[in-house]
């Protein structure tokens, strides 16, 4: 069987790496005995992986996890379980369980991720014109940085991101969109930033953002669980 489960990254945990999230997580399930698959050889360690990884900075709502169940488990066992264990900062919201030979695993079930980035800015009229021109624009190329030895590449955020939302907070402005996932790639929500800042010269600190990802879904925006 698999569990699946959906937890938060919260601010306080937010610069912690994808390998030590994966790293707490696994310390969780061992320390909360759930009868989980361990892979054979010298160094066994619990079958599981993660939907999608999260950059170092930006908090989330919807990270998930899959694991495979050596024995029974109730979703709603795990969740109490886990939840004991977990340290602050994380927790499992939603949980299911299925036949480990039923369905897709989570990562090649993903098609997008809705996002939310609080702006912080003293000109949001020059912000706001910029996020109103980006529905007119035809394409907004962003040049991805490569490691060195490698070619960078073109991408058009225009092709990922369809529309920006924006609501004014204290100090600035809340930006909110749905990006999509493909099996080749996506984009990072500062790389969206960065692309505007550089068409339309911005004054904001790329740094300072307050970045939550809200949510991961499946074709037609369809909750990954369930």
């Amino acid at each position: 069987m698999k569990l699946r489960i959906q937890m938060t990254k919260e601010k306080s945990v937010r610069f912690i790496s994808h390998l030590e999230y994966s790293r707490t997580i696994s310390r969780a399930l061992r320390k909360a005995k759930l009868p989980v698959k361990y892979s054979e050889g010298f160094n066994p360690h619990i079958k599981m992986s993660l939907a999608s990884a999260l950059g170092v900075g930006i908090a989330s709502k919807s990270e998930y996890a899959e694991i495979e169940l050596a024995g029974e488990l109730s979703a709603k066992e795990a969740i109490k379980c886990l939840n004991e264990v977990l340290p602050e900062g994380i927790s499992v919201l939603s949980a299911d369980v299925a036949d480990k030979r039923s369905g897709r695993k989570l990562m090649a079930m993903l098609a997008g991720a809705s996002y939310r980035i609080n702006v912080p800015v003293q000109d949001k009229t020059a912000l706001k014109d910029a996020l109103d021109n980006y529905h007119i624009l035809t394409e907004l190329i962003y040049e991805k940085k490569a490691p060195p030895g490698k070619k960078s590449r073109k991408i058009d955020i225009k092709y990922y991101v369809g529309n920006l939302l924006y609501t004014e907070i204290e100090g600035g402005l809340s930006v909110t969109f749905d990006c999509l996932i493909e099996p080749q790639g996506t984009i990072k929500p500062q790389e969206l930033l960065i692309a505007l800042k550089e068409k339309y010269g911005l004054d904001m600190d790329i740094k300072s953002l307050d970045i939550m990802r809200i949510a991961l879904y499946k074709d037609g925006q369809k909750p990954l669980l369930g």
